[in-house]
């Protein structure tokens, strides 16, 4: 009788551990190498599109050089998405060195900045020398207009009236007929021409600051500075004869 109870135990107990070993088999089986490459394809191919999607949405904005648009891209997506939707992007046309070295000197010049300004933001933006040389070419003639442009524009003259000045310092009115009065003594001209001196070594460091921020030369500042002090000095005296 108990032979008989004890055999369907055993026989119960080893089909429990059969199952329990084909569910563990089942459980730590790994996926298959087809479905591994299918899960990373689809995983690809969406950061690619999301990648792409970003790429010309910036490119809607404005032009974007390959540098720019790849240094923008890598901070959302993986280097090797982004280097293929910027290869494709450029094989496009959508983006464009060239394109993009255009438009950013003719920026960078009708804002007043000169050729070594520009030519030193294309170098940091990936653009290189040669093409850079041939971007700036049509402007070779444009330069020192430009630059005289920005001087004139941040140089403002004292407005002096000499025979005015010494008036008030005398506490008397001029007659205007009295030639001998309206003429200053050797010591006040004297005096006036070293204020002059200074105020313009002054203006001429400044001028000088000015251009060489905006990416001129230091030959072509100074040509340019040394006009327009002139037209300054020329421009105070024709004031000065009205006053």
């Amino acid at each position: 009788m108990e032979n008989d109870w004890a055999e369907p135990r055993q026989i119960s107990d080893k089909r429990r551990r059969e199952e329990r070993g084909q569910r563990q088999g089942r459980e730590s089986r790994p996926r298959s190498d087809v479905s591994s490459k299918e899960l990373n394809n689809k995983a690809a191919d969406s950061g690619h599109a999301k990648c792409m999607a970003a790429g010309v949405r910036l490119l809607a904005g404005r032009e974007y050089s390959v540098l720019e648009l790849t240094n923008k891209l890598s901070r959302r997506f993986n280097s090797q998405v982004v280097e293929s939707v910027v290869e494709e992007l450029a094989g496009l046309k959508v983006l464009d060195d060239e394109r993009y070295g255009e438009a950013f000197c003719r920026s960078r010049v009708e804002r007043g900045y000169g050729p070594g300004y520009i030519a030193r933001e294309l170098v940091q933006n990936g653009l290189d020398t040669d093409l850079i040389d041939t971007l700036l070419e049509p402007y070779q003639d444009q330069w020192f207009e430009r630059a005289l442009a920005q001087a004139q524009k941040a140089h403002i003259p004292k407005r002096r009236s000499f025979g005015h000045e010494l008036d008030l310092l005398a506490g008397v009115e001029t007659p205007v007929d009295d030639e001998i009065s309206q003429t200053p003594s050797f010591a006040d001209r004297n005096e006036d021409r070293g204020d002059q001196w200074k105020e313009r070594q002054k203006a001429q460091g400044r001028l000088a600051r000015l251009l060489a921020r905006r990416g001129f030369s230091g030959g072509m500042a100074s040509k340019v500075i040394d006009q327009v002090l002139r037209e300054a000095e020329v421009k105070s005296e024709l004031e000065s004869d009205f006053d």
